[in-house]
């Protein structure tokens, strides 16, 4: 093949890159996955801009970091390993559950993407530590498909749903969700949901009981009020102007994700099939989490996990040349709105 161009060469690369990424599975993509995460957190890693946020986002079990230069760079490692380790454990629930079948290691390449979009949620926070654990109390509960007894199973998704709580209380309300999936996923047994809300209870009961055992009562009394408070408090959102344009973007991918999971018709395994019908419920009801008066905006982090599949579905899915169309127009708004906060830090700061 002759090229006579940098133009048909550039090309070239971009094609064999969203190939080999999207469609294989390599130890390079954990490079390449540590890569993307470098260069989408360059600007927060070096300049650390002051987080914008007009209220608390409230987490009992993480405390409150002192403003100085090095607890902010400190948030920021820790987001970092965070988010790393996130991105290490969509794709080994994807590849132990077979659910994008073709691409292992394509969600938690998505997953590092995504974590471009919205420089503020470049460290570490009570949601970021929420969301890992609402993913891995989904994860548990998928394992289950083939148990005749998920006792196990279901005790850990309730142990990890209670921690996750504990880091971000507004979790709560994923309740309906989680029973539902409960009982797409399997046939579920009477004891199962009795062993999930053991799991559940544990680090909560454990939680209030360490001030008991301190002896102070009135404290515990507040701490139980607080973090059921917490979960329910609606958010006075103000957006900017600049903040539209970073959450459109994300809500037309994601919009997108959702539509093709219907539309694209793919013959796979029923477990397949039925994970990503659940996953895509799951989106579904946390976009309307998302766009309700419950969520804050760095709350946007908790459907990264599951629309990584969602997009991973329908990237490695779609007819070719389509696919490397929406690929260059996912990066594209993340590159977009990435440029366009630093252009914004870079004015206020």
């Amino acid at each position: 093949m002759k090229i006579n161009t940098t133009g048909e060469i550039l090309v070239l690369i971009y094609d064999n890159f969203m190939l080999n990424t999207f469609k294989t599975n390599s130890p390079f993509n954990y490079i390449l996955i540590l890569i993307i995460f470098l260069i989408f957190w360059g600007y927060k890693i070096i300049y650390v801009p002051t987080d914008i946020e007009s209220y608390p986002i409230i987490s009992p079990l993480l405390p409150d970091f002192p403003e100085s230069f090095f607890f902010n760079r400190l948030q920021t490692f820790l987001g970092l390993i965070v988010y790393f380790i996130i991105a290490f454990l969509i794709i080994k629930i994807n590849s132990d559950l077979f659910i994008v079948e073709n691409g292992y290691q394509s969600p938690g390449v998505i997953f590092a993407l995504l974590t471009g979009y919205y420089i503020n949620n470049q460290r570490i926070t009570g949601v970021l530590l929420g969301s890992m654990f609402l993913f891995l109390t989904f994860s548990r509960i998928f394992k289950s498909i083939n148990d005749y007894k998920a006792y196990g199973n279901f005790f850990n998704a309730g142990l990890f749903w209670g921690l996750g709580i504990l880091f971000y209380p507004k979790l709560i309300v994923m309740f309906p969700i989680i029973v539902i999936s409960m009982f797409m996923i399997r046939t579920v047994l009477w004891r199962e949901p009795l062993f999930f809300l053991s799991g559940f209870l544990i680090p909560i009961l454990y939680y209030f009981a360490f001030y008991f055992f301190k002896s102070d009562y009135t404290h515990a009394v507040f701490e139980v009020r607080g973090l059921f408070y917490n979960a329910v408090i609606p958010v006075a959102k103000s957006y900017l102007t600049f903040q539209y344009l970073i959450f459109v973007p994300q809500l037309l991918i994601i919009l997108i994700a959702v539509i093709s999971r219907f539309t694209i018709k793919k013959s796979s395994k029923v477990s397949s099939r039925r994970f990503l019908t659940v996953i895509t419920l799951i989106t579904v009801f946390i976009l309307a989490y998302l766009v309700s008066h419950l969520a804050e905006l760095e709350a946007v982090i908790i459907i990264y996990p599951f629309i990584s599949i969602l997009l991973s579905y329908m990237f490695i899915n779609l007819k070719e040349k389509t696919a490397k169309i929406f690929i260059g127009i996912f990066v594209l708004t993340i590159i977009f709105t990435h440029v366009l906060q630093i252009y914004y830090y870079s004015r206020i700061f």
